[in-house]
């Protein structure tokens, strides 16, 4: 929580948001630094919602000139609709298994606060802006992530940037982007294609000619 420094803010630095934990919560959010002072005045219209922390960093959703952006912190990252997204349970590791994410801005996966036990396997990520690496761990409790089998194109040329150590990193491979007019890489094609398609190969070799109903 900062209260100092709210008569040197612009407006176009300050956001209008709900506070994630307290509904009823008006905060005015201040982009260039992650922090937030109480909103004296609630206004009509907010534009995004705040999760406030008592240790770590605030993390803010907000939406401004037609751009969604996520902060945590002082960090900022522009979502595209072909972002990547993974949505968390404790004690589940999720996937991320041949997709090919185009990402305007950022990195193509950022993991913070511990986010954990992740396998991101066999993707292409394609971003189009040349400062980020494929991946990104910002925080040091971002444990048990395995890579391996994708493919960077275009970024800084940079696999990853992290704070923690990798689980797993075999295979991951960077690759300069094309040239204006050129098509992207293809999209990943699993092996076999379908679960079925596993079961009946794998059922022959052991003898069994079909799948009972």
């Amino acid at each position: 929580m900062a209260h100092a420094g709210l008569m040197d803010s612009t407006p176009s630095d300050t956001i209008s948001v709900i506070d994630f934990r307290r509904r009823g919560m008006i905060l005015q959010w201040h982009v260039s630094r992650g922090s937030w002072v109480a909103c004296d005045v609630p206004p009509a219209q907010v534009h995004g919602v705040a999760l406030i922390r008592a240790s770590g960093p605030n993390i803010c959703l907000f939406g401004r000139g037609g751009q969604l952006h996520l902060q945590v912190g002082a960090d900022q990252y522009s979502l595209s609709r072909d972002s990547l997204r993974i949505k968390c349970r404790p004690v589940l590791a999720s996937l991320g298994l041949r997709k090919r994410f185009t990402v305007e801005e950022g990195a193509g996966f950022v993991a913070v606060c511990g986010c954990f036990d992740h396998v991101v396997r066999n993707n292409r990520f394609i971003l189009k802006n040349g400062g980020n690496p494929m991946v990104r761990l910002a925080t040091p409790d971002c444990v048990g992530i395995e890579l391996s089998d994708n493919v960077l194109v275009g970024g800084n040329g940079q696999l990853i940037e992290s704070a923690a150590p990798l689980a797993m990193d075999r295979g991951n491979r960077a690759l300069p982007a094309p040239p204006p007019g050129e098509p992207l890489p293809a999209r990943p094609a699993a092996t076999p294609p379908s679960i079925y398609q596993w079961q009946q190969e794998t059922w022959t070799m052991c003898g069994v000619s079909g799948v009972g109903g």
